[in-house]
């Protein structure tokens, strides 16, 4: 678990390894809509196996927060997170960052809505069925192998190249995709 509390201007979020079996996605998401605003929290799952590490979320997180006090890409915040997640302003390229039916391995965003009680949102998220006591490996161990298919993904979706890749290396595959994510602020 994360948490950001350093600055009063953004909410604080927090960010929890869980994981769920979903039937029906848009049931599923309207549930977690509601159990938001009972809470007043905006809430986002994320896919693990497309989170290149803590930083990412949080790069993601920051920015979206930022893009969507100014001139947002989506029309909700949870949208514009998995836009900066993938750094894209494409909602057709984030499908696969987001909860698919079957068994979902995530990343759970708790981010506080401004001006809004927070209540604790864990029983309720709880009755949707998402199982908080998920064991994945600790933030920041992320590690590749030479045949992992995810550094293919990294590569393919944050347009990294096998230069830049070879030339920082696959311990900093985090810091190329958070400077792709950045630059999506930037160029927006």
């Amino acid at each position: 678990m994360t948490s950001n509390h350093k600055n009063k201007k953004k909410p604080p979020y927090a960010i929890f390894p869980c994981s769920v079996y979903i039937k029906d996605v848009p049931i599923f998401l309207k549930e977690l809509s509601h159990i938001g605003l009972q809470t007043g929290y905006h809430i986002v799952l994320i896919r693990t196996y497309y989170v290149a590490g803590l930083r990412h979320i949080e790069t993601a997180i920051t920015h979206a927060l930022r893009s969507f006090s100014t001139k947002p890409i989506a029309k909700t915040l949870e949208v514009e997170i998995l836009l900066f997640a993938a750094a894209t302003r494409q909602t057709g390229q984030i499908h696969a960052f987001g909860v698919q039916p079957g068994e979902n391995t995530c990343y759970i965003c708790l981010i506080s809505r401004l001006g809004e009680t927070q209540r604790k949102p864990f029983d309720l998220l709880k009755e949707l069925q998402i199982d908080f006591n998920t064991m994945m490996a600790p933030y920041g161990t992320t590690s590749y192998d030479e045949n992992d298919l995810r550094i293919s993904f990294f590569k393919e979706q944050y347009s990294i190249t096998a230069e830049e890749l070879t030339m920082m290396g696959k311990d900093r595959l985090e810091d190329l995709v958070c400077e792709r994510v950045a630059l999506l602020f930037l160029t927006k």
